[in-house]
């Protein structure tokens, strides 16, 4: 790995590496910070982005790492208003190149010396599919991934480590960008990973609402999704808390199979009475195991909101016949 490379220069090499559809040079300055912009769903980010070169670590053959400034130039890396932080590493000494992202908020306004460390395999894996986690001895989680999905990286930084890095690996792959790395693969990454991260934001937000356990049947063990009521694909889906429902995966197949029915006011559970026809005696037992009423979250403002039952309702018109 190179150990000598001026930060501006660093910083342009990664913007021309991710593509003018995904990153824009504002201005390199010093590459303590870089000003750039970057795509994401939502548009163009200002990003403030403090880069180092990745290079190999003396006490261990296989860990790399990258660093902040030695000199005086080391300033402390700071979030202004407006503008996004990124702290990253960079190399383009692989088949394909790939940065490395710290987490900025375990370093924001500190000017002390600091090494960011992860084994060489992290990178590797990243070459070759796009993507790759580190979860460090300090408890950091470091991403390695290819430079055109910078705007993916910023879409789920934030809802890190809740989102399993298989699903972000999943949805990269799905939107062909390991086999096609072109501005539309690149693309519908970016807006896969989106769905991700809003996913991941919105499971937490239930999965707290409701304790942890399922409000169906009161499984818990972490096995807990977020369903929403009215459907996320349908048009302004909110990611609210009233308009989602804390369950098991059982329970969620059931209600997004539209064979299960919650009543819009007393919120009665109604099970389409065909599972009981062709149920195994094992079926039986989780038929037998679902609550006769929705248990609900502790606070009234997280609870299933009438308008958002009758929204599914009306949404999936034929769907309920049976619970007429």
């Amino acid at each position: 790995m190179a150990q000598r490379v001026a930060r501006p220069r660093l910083a342009l090499m990664m913007v021309a590496a991710a593509g003018t559809d995904v990153v824009r040079m504002v201005n390199a300055c010093d590459g303590w910070p870089s000003e750039i912009e970057v795509r994401t769903s939502s548009g163009w980010t200002p990003v403030d982005l403090y880069i180092g070169v990745i290079h190999s670590h003396a006490r261990k053959p296989y860990e790399l790492r990258f660093q902040n400034p030695a000199d005086q130039s080391r300033r402390p890396i700071v979030a202004r208003a407006g503008r996004v932080p990124i702290l990253l590493g960079y190399t383009s000494q692989l088949d394909r190149p790939v940065c490395v992202a710290g987490e900025v908020a375990k370093r924001l306004n500190s000017d002390h010396r600091f090494s960011i460390l992860f084994p060489d395999a992290v990178i590797q894996q990243a070459a070759v599919g796009g993507w790759a986690e580190y979860h460090s001895s300090v408890d950091e989680v470091i991403v390695a991934f290819q430079p055109s999905l910078l705007g993916a990286y910023l879409e789920v930084r934030n809802v890190l480590p809740n989102v399993a890095v298989e699903q972000v690996v999943g949805a990269i792959q799905d939107a062909g960008f390991v086999v096609s790395n072109t501005e539309q693969s690149r693309q519908r990454a970016i807006v896969a990973v989106c769905r991700v991260a809003r996913d991941s934001r919105f499971r937490v937000k239930v999965m707290t609402a409701y304790d942890g356990y399922c409000a169906l049947c009161g499984m818990d063990w972490g096995l807990i999704e977020a369903a929403h009521i009215y459907p996320a694909t349908a048009p302004g889906s909110p990611d609210e808390v009233w308009n989602g429902v804390g369950v098991c995966g059982n329970h969620h197949l059931l209600f997004d199979d539209h064979m299960l029915f919650i009543d819009l006011d007393s919120h009665a559970v109604k099970l389409h009475p065909n599972l009981r026809l062709r149920a195994t005696p094992a079926g039986q037992r989780f038929l037998d195991s679902t609550f006769p009423a929705l248990s609900l979250p502790p606070q009234a403002a997280d609870r299933p909101r009438r308008d958002m039952l009758l929204k599914r309702y009306d949404w999936f018109k034929n769907a309920y016949k049976w619970a007429c």
